[in-house]
């Protein structure tokens, strides 16, 4: 699958070293032709490898790995909800008939 732009700019904008804010402009790196993927700088020389360079050491063990997520038991839930649906049906059943007892009474 090719790469779209996003991804090709984002993994460009990670093989570009990053400047750091404190540092002062340096000067330009003297290639070094006695070793390859050696870049000598005025003040200490480096040593840089090809594809290392482009890597994030430990960017794939900070990320935690993904957990099945477990079923949510909602038994409890469903026996609290089916006790006070009874008491409900009960209460109004006894003030249904209350009512209609009233009505035939000649109370009310």
């Amino acid at each position: 699958m090719p790469q779209s732009r996003a991804q090709r700019r984002r993994q460009q904008q990670r093989q570009r070293p990053r400047p750091t804010r404190d540092a002062a402009p340096a000067e330009a790196p003297v290639l070094d032709t006695a070793t390859p993927n050696t870049v000598a700088l005025p003040s200490e020389s480096i040593s840089v490898a090809p594809s290392t360079a482009a890597v994030r050491p430990g960017r794939a063990s900070r990320r935690a790995p993904a957990r099945a997520l477990e079923p949510v038991d909602y038994s409890a839930d469903y026996a609290a909800s089916r006790r006070d649906l009874t008491r409900i049906f009960i209460i109004s059943g006894l003030l249904f008939a209350i009512m209609i007892g009233l009505r035939f009474s000649g109370l009310l």
